[in-house]
């Protein structure tokens, strides 16, 4: 007996049900492709920058300044508008950030980081000084990148510690 009209809709049903789920997992996972993408781009520019500040702090220099003042000069306030294939966010803000802390009183919240914060940076016992940058032996550097993915806002922070010879 040949199936019935209810029984060839069900089956078309079902495969249209199956066939939506294959194309969706399909596109889901480009979405994640390009996601990964990004954020492997992110932290290699991160991991860039704190090549440059590490090889700042190695490299004998005439400077004479102390650590903090040093990298405070070369690093803190760099921002970049514009990195690669990342779309800035907030649109018109720079996508790389680089912020030196000589405020020894910010705590890893305020900075979005895990490095221990607050703490004493320039070796008196407290971490109360709001300005260490003269004295600091200890110098935190966060990099933040911010970007749009698709429609998503994309945000990748890496903090590390310098610490002076």
């Amino acid at each position: 007996m040949p199936p019935s009209f209810l029984e060839i809709t069900v089956g078309v049903a079902i495969l249209s049900v199956g066939a939506i789920a294959v194309a969706s997992t399909g596109l889901a996972s480009e979405r994640i492709e390009v996601e990964d993408a990004e954020h492997a781009l992110a932290r290699e520019l991160a991991l860039e920058v704190e090549s440059e500040v590490r090889t700042l702090v190695d490299t004998a220099t005439s400077d004479e300044r102390p650590l903090g003042e040093r990298l405070v000069a070369a690093f803190d306030g760099r921002t970049t508008p514009v990195v690669a294939d990342l779309q800035p966010w907030p649109t018109g803000q720079s996508v790389l950030e680089v912020d030196v802390v000589v405020d020894e009183t910010l705590s890893d919240a305020d900075l979005g980081t895990a490095l221990g914060l607050p703490r004493d940076l320039d070796g008196d016992g407290s971490a109360a000084s709001r300005a260490v940058a003269s004295e600091a032996r200890l110098v935190p550097v966060v990099v933040r990148l911010r970007w749009l993915s698709g429609e998503a806002r994309r945000e990748f922070v890496h903090g590390f510690l310098v610490r002076a010879h």
